[in-house]
C-alpha cells in the first residue's frame, strides 16, 4: 500500500505533502480530504497565484473578490489583502465566508505572500466536532435557535464601507438562519455564525435585545476544537465553510501579513 499523503494535525485537520498536490487536484481527491477532514494545510511551496486558481477551480466556482480594487490583475477571483495593526478589526471574529447570504461558501483558499513574525495568526474551530461534542440537551436548545443578519446598518460603518464596492454593498441581503446547520454533502451538523452581525430571535418574530445566547455560542466554540495557524510565507490553508468557523487574530505592534485568497462556491 503506498504510503498516504496525509499527516494529521491537532486537533484537527490535515497536512498535504506538497509533491501530492498535483495529483490530488487532478484525481480529485482534495475535495474529498476536505470534506472528510475540514482542513487542509499546504506547506513549503513558493507563493503562486496559478496553483492557487487550480485549487480553487478543483473544488468549485471562484468567486469574484470584492471590493474591485483589491484584485488581482488577471485574476479576479484573488483578493490580495494586508493587514497590519490599524486594522485588526477586519476578521477578527468568528465566521464562515459566505457568498453575500445565507448560504456558506463551499471553501476558502487562503495563501500567505508575506508573514508576520508574531500575531496575525488565523484560529478556526472544528463546528462539526464541537456540536458533536456537546451532550444532547445543549444541541437540541441550539437547533431552535435562529439568528438574525441584519446587514444595512453595519454597513454604513466606514470600517465596513472600505472593503466593499457598490456592487457587493447591493448584493447584501438581511436573513434568517438556524444556528445549526446540516453539511450539504456529509450530512454532519455544526455550528453557523457571524459573530459581529447576529442577532437571535427570542420567539418566532420577538427578536432578543441582549447578548445572552451570543455569549453562549462563544463559549462554546472558544472552548471546542480549535486550531490556531501560525503563518509561515507559502503556507497554503484550505477549509470547508460548512464544517468551520474561522477568525484572524491581532497583528502585534510593526507586523504586517500579506496573503491571496479565493472562496469557492
Amino acid at each position: 500500500m503506498a504510503d498516504s499523503p496525509l499527516t494529521p494535525m491537532k486537533p484537527f485537520g490535515v497536512k498535504l505533502d506538497p509533491d501530492a498536490v498535483r495529483e490530488a487536484l487532478a484525481t480529485g481527491a482534495l475535495e474529498r480530504y476536505l470534506f472528510a477532514h475540514r482542513l487542509v494545510l499546504i506547506e513549503g511551496l513558493s507563493p503562486s497565484d496559478e496553483l492557487l486558481a487550480d485549487i480553487a477551480r478543483s473544488l468549485g466556482s471562484p468567486q469574484t473578490a470584492h471590493p474591485a480594487r483589491a484584485r488581482v490583475e488577471g485574476l479576479p477571483f484573488i483578493k490580495h489583502q494586508v493587514a497590519g495593526p490599524s486594522q485588526n478589526y477586519d476578521a477578527a471574529y468568528w465566521h464562515s465566508d459566505r457568498n453575500f447570504g445565507p448560504t456558506p461558501a463551499k471553501a476558502t483558499v487562503l495563501q500567505c505572500l508575506e508573514a508576520p513574525g508574531s500575531g496575525g495568526e488565523t484560529t478556526l474551530c472544528d463546528a462539526v466536532a464541537t456540536f458533536a461534542a456537546l451532550d444532547e440537551r445543549t444541541r437540541s436548545v441550539l437547533r431552535g435557535w435562529r439568528g438574525i443578519y441584519e446587514f444595512g446598518d453595519v454597513m454604513e460603518q466606514p470600517s465596513e464601507r472600505r472593503h466593499a464596492d457598490s456592487t457587493e454593498l447591493k448584493r447584501l441581503e438581511d436573513f434568517t438562519e438556524p444556528v445549526v446547520l446540516r453539511h450539504p454533502v456529509t450530512g454532519r451538523e455544526s455550528i453557523a455564525l457571524a459573530e459581529r452581525y447576529v442577532r437571535f430571535t427570542l420567539g418566532e418574530n420577538e427578536i432578543d435585545p441582549g447578548r445572552p445566547k451570543l455569549d453562549t455560542l462563544l463559549e462554546i466554540i472558544d472552548q471546542g476544537v480549535v486550531y490556531r495557524h501560525r503563518w509561515k510565507v507559502g503556507d497554503i490553508l484550505i477549509w470547508d465553510n460548512f464544517a468551520t468557523l474561522h477568525k484572524g487574530e491581532s497583528l502585534d505592534e510593526g507586523a504586517a501579513k500579506v496573503t491571496h485568497r479565493i472562496v469557492v462556491l
